[in-house]
């Protein structure tokens, strides 16, 4: 990041500051920003991150317009991790997978998922050795 601290958005409606701990404790010394929904979400992406943590579902603003203003804002898929499944149907999972998926979103996790999980995906992203 060249000298200057990774700041890392982690969005959620439910577990924002539980997930934001998570992602601390694999980047210990990064900026970890929690929003707890989607407008706030946008509006933390105004001042910019390197890197975005977000659900998909949550309400007035869900996470396909997370993304989009992600995507606006110049940040790249590859940066981006789309959260989906909890108490939905894997019907409504699939779809919002095929969502995220054509805006050239490849990384995901299901819920319920552990700190194991974030783990792997984080390295198979390239960010952790």
């Amino acid at each position: 990041m060249g000298g200057r601290t990774m700041r890392i958005l982690v969005v959620d409606d439910e577990i924002a500051k539980p997930l934001a701990d998570t992602v601390k404790y694999f980047f210990p010394t990064a900026d970890v920003v929690s929003a707890d929904g989607g407008q706030r979400a946008i509006q933390e992406l105004q001042v910019g991150c390197d890197f975005l943590v977000t659900d998909y579902n949550m309400p007035k603003v869900g996470g396909l317009e997370v993304i989009q203003a992600a995507l606006q804002a110049g940040l790249s898929t590859e940066r981006i991790i789309v959260i989906t499944g909890s108490g939905i149907s894997a019907q409504g999972t699939l779809q919002n997978l095929k969502a995220a998926e054509a805006l050239g979103i490849k990384h995901c996790l299901k819920k319920p998922f552990g700190l194991k999980d974030m783990g792997v995906l984080f390295k198979e992203m390239g960010l952790l050795k």
